[in-house]
């Protein structure tokens, strides 16, 4: 492998971590935005008043509680696509 070459799969390998990172600090703050903690099971996340767990699975439990989304046009309600 070349210099260039290898140089291009550092940058792509920084650019992930750096990636996951972020998401993960952004799952953080929704679940503590929406104090998703508040409905968790787990006596930790209650407790501690912020979320201790698993974050991704936080979300995803809080996305399959959240009402179906409905968009509004002319006054009028449309279901769900």
């Amino acid at each position: 492998m070349n210099k260039a070459a290898a140089k291009e799969k550092l940058a792509q390998a920084h650019y992930a971590e750096r990636f996951a990172a972020e998401k993960t600090l952004q799952q953080r703050r929704y679940c503590d935005a929406f104090a998703l903690w508040k409905t968790c099971r787990r006596k930790q996340c209650r407790r501690g008043g912020t979320r201790r767990g698993a974050i991704h699975a936080c979300l995803a439990a809080a996305l399959d509680r959240a009402p179906a989304r409905r968009s509004v046009r002319r006054g009028e309600l449309s279901p769900p696509q």
